[in-house]
């Protein structure tokens, strides 16, 4: 456990090791930590010091890894201890990249942080950062899209918009010093660092378990005065599975649901089951999560709502850009300060994305109600959200097709009593080719992440096309809901 003042005397020291003698500002460092305590100092770190944070799964696999580090074209890359005597995936691919390979521990007194291979000289001079302070303009974070149209995005994220987005979580939802959150959510995706940050700036307490554990859950809960805490539709499922305590934690006051819309059915069995407030959200990576909320009481919750926006301007418009009225389903679009300025290195997806007077254009259909509440119908990009996990097709196509025998992939998306979507795929082989189906999946395994591994793979003879030779994926989910697509036996 760590005070503040340790927590900032962490901070420091990392900054110290970290100091670049050629100029450090807006230099990004990638990060693939599980949530710990090494993972919030070094983003801390690296972000006081004017550099940028790209952080990543660390369950990657290397060709994950390779992708995300072309992408963002680190200085360094920060694995755990060990990693690099393993020559585990992320540090294969930070070698053939050229970046520079950093071991993180914590030794139950200090972060440690050894630099195994160096790409930029450093120094242990800490007043070579000492008196820098990040602008708010500048870039704090590197987080990447789900890539729904194409290959996944990079979103930057500058200090201001982060700020902006804790701030209202704070206000959102009345945080205090007196508050603890138990971060469930990684500190990877969006929703769970701006958790983080919210707490961290309203000066409370986090509790920060490297996993989930089911076994400890309401131990922990109880033990460590949890008073929120905010995860997925599909982790709540999970938690509702669990024998339930003998009596509430008496310090829980509210809960969150984020990544995902939140069902009415399950917003009443947690509600009834905690008899504490559970309140939806809404928000994207390109918008630093936070951008609607169900109030806490005295406020209503909407069941099937994901709230009124905070602090950005929300507006459904159709397909010109032009504003509906409420009640009409149309693009959420957003306006706001806590919205990106725009993905890396993409002028033309930047056209796309922003309407003439300036706001974000989501992707995701809706309506406002009169009341402000926002419902989502549903989802205009291709994106399969499993459980909050948001998976790219087209980066799972470009994998699959790597395979000798493949000739063409199509992911899409499959119904999941579980997760609400999981990954499906069809595959044709090349003239001439044939591959067993437990072969394709296991070579499949060996190169995605587990929650990315097809739960229905189909080989198939053609894939269905439009008239312009686009793959109908849509086209696929259905056949699949119809029975028209069958497993091999």
């Amino acid at each position: 456990m760590l005070s503040w003042s340790q927590l900032e005397h962490q901070v420091k020291l990392l900054q110290s090791k970290l100091a670049f003698t050629s100029d450090f500002t807006q230099r990004t460092i990638a990060v693939a930590l599980p949530n710990s305590i090494e993972l919030v100092s070094i983003f801390l770190a690296i972000t006081r010091s004017r550099g940028i944070a790209a952080l990543l799964n660390p369950g990657n696999k290397e060709s994950e890894f390779d992708f995300y580090l072309d992408d963002v074209d680190p200085v360094m890359v920060i694995v755990s201890k060990g990693e690099n005597d393993m020559n585990s995936d992320s540090v294969r691919a930070a070698k053939r990249h050229g970046s520079g390979i950093a071991e993180c521990s914590w030794n139950g007194q200090d972060v440690v942080l050894d630099i195994i291979a160096q790409k930029v000289r450093t120094t242990s001079d800490y007043s070579v950062v000492s008196g820098i302070e990040p602008l708010e303009n500048d870039i704090a974070l590197l987080l990447h899209t789900s890539g729904t149209t194409g290959r996944p995005k990079a979103v930057p994220l500058a200090h201001k918009t982060l700020d902006v987005s804790a701030k209202n979580v704070c206000n959102g939802y009345n945080l205090k010093e007196d508050d603890r959150t138990m971060l469930l959510t990684p500190l990877f995706h969006v929703a769970g660092l701006l958790a983080c940050l919210a707490t961290l700036k309203s000066q409370g307490a986090i509790f920060l378990p490297p996993r989930y554990s089911p076994k400890s859950f309401w131990q922990d809960l109880t033990e460590h005065n949890v008073t929120w805490y905010t995860t997925t539709p599909t982790m709540h499922r999970l938690i509702l599975q669990l024998p339930p305590p003998e009596s509430v934690p008496p310090r829980l006051r509210f809960i969150r649901c984020s990544s995902s819309p939140l069902p009415p059915a399950l917003f009443y069995e947690l509600e009834s089951r905690f008899r504490v407030p559970v309140v939806d959200s809404y928000g994207l990576t390109e918008t630093s999560s936070f951008c609607t909320t169900n109030p806490l009481p005295p406020g209503p919750r909407l069941p099937g709502s994901v709230g009124i926006p905070q602090v950005p301007e929300i507006s459904i418009r159709d397909e010109a850009g032009a504003p509906l009225d409420a009640g009409v389903e149309g693009e959420i679009c957003m306006r706001g300060q806590n919205i990106m300025k725009g993905y890396l290195n993409d002028s033309d997806a930047n056209v796309r994305v922003f309407t003439k007077d300036g706001f974000f254009r989501t992707g995701d259909f809706g309506y406002l109600d009169a009341n402000k509440y926002l419902f989502i119908t549903a989802r205009i990009r291709e994106s399969i959200n499993k459980g909050g996990e948001k998976i790219s097709p087209v980066e799972l196509d470009s994998i699959v097709t790597q395979h000798p025998a493949v000739a063409e992939a199509a992911t899409f998306a499959v119904p999941d009593d579980i997760y609400g979507q999981d990954v499906g795929m069809a595959v044709t082989l090349r003239q001439g080719e044939l591959v067993e189906h437990s072969k394709l999946r296991r070579w499949i395994r060996d190169r995605v992440s587990a929650h990315k591994v097809p739960a229905k793979l189909f080989i198939v003879q053609d894939l269905p096309k439009t008239a312009t030779g686009k793959t109908q994926r849509q086209l696929l989910s259905q056949m699949v809901a119809d029975g028209k697509l069958a497993l091999p036996i």
